[in-house]
């Protein structure tokens, strides 16, 4: 009798783990960019910037539609020979409800200057309602005397979908 138990409690529960899915299979976390677009400004002076978006989708539940997606917004200044002399990025993350709407959560940005006549001043990420904003100053000051000006101002959007732009 005892022994006729222990079998049915044992089938009992092996069939039990092969109905019932437990809520952790039911998410699916990436932590891949995926590339959503890329745009190049050329300037008279033979130097240009490249602006591209990536998109990382995190923690998606198949069960509820709720999820968080982040994205990145990195605007690349060149020279007119090809050198790197600034970078400009902002990270934002977003609560999607898909289908409804899409809610900020997290925004900040960080800069790489690779040219000492190159300065920036006045950064700062802020996020609200389905959008994330960067703004900061770069300024090119070779013998501190400043030459040209570039002014950030950049948005990042995400829709009820999960859609980064």
């Amino acid at each position: 009798m005892k022994k006729t138990l222990v079998i049915i409690s044992t089938l009992f529960i092996f069939f039990f783990t092969l109905v019932v899915k437990p809520n952790v299979v039911m998410a699916e976390s990436t932590n891949d960019e995926v590339l959503v677009s890329e745009e190049t400004v050329y300037e008279d002076d033979g130097s240009y910037t490249v602006t591209v978006i990536y998109q990382t989708v995190i923690n998606k539940n198949t069960r509820t539609n709720v999820y968080q997606t982040s994205g990145k917004k990195l605007v690349t200044k060149y020279s007119a020979v090809n050198t790197v002399l600034w970078e400009y990025t902002l990270h934002a993350g977003f609560t999607v409800y898909e289908g409804d709407y899409a809610a900020g959560i997290s925004a900040f940005y960080y800069t790489d200057i690779n040219s000492s006549s190159w300065k920036f001043s006045d950064g700062n990420a802020t996020y609200q309602s389905n959008y994330a904003r960067g703004v900061g100053v770069f300024k090119f000051s070779p013998l501190s005397v400043t030459l040209q000006t570039v002014n950030i101002d950049i948005y990042m959007y995400c829709d009820e979908y999960g859609n980064i732009s």
